[in-house]
């Protein structure tokens, strides 16, 4: 889960708030996950918006950390 976008070291903290999220008592668990997503998406916003759908694809599938 996302290791293909960050680097080992980034991973393990991004697990780690991901997974929080199950122990911080949200119904579910996994809000985070989403939350974590939706700003990888918005950091990607405007080359998404600029994009076909294809080249979208791959701008998400290739996304490279900024860290």
């Amino acid at each position: 889960m996302l290791s293909r976008e960050f680097n080992v070291e980034n991973c393990l903290l991004v697990w780690d708030y991901i997974f929080a999220g199950c122990l911080n008592g949200f119904e579910g668990g996994m809000e985070n996950i989403e939350f974590f997503c939706v700003a990888m998406i918005s950091s990607k916003r405007l080359d998404l918006l600029e994009s076909e759908f294809t080249m979208c694809l791959g701008i998400l599938m290739s996304y490279k950390e900024c860290m």
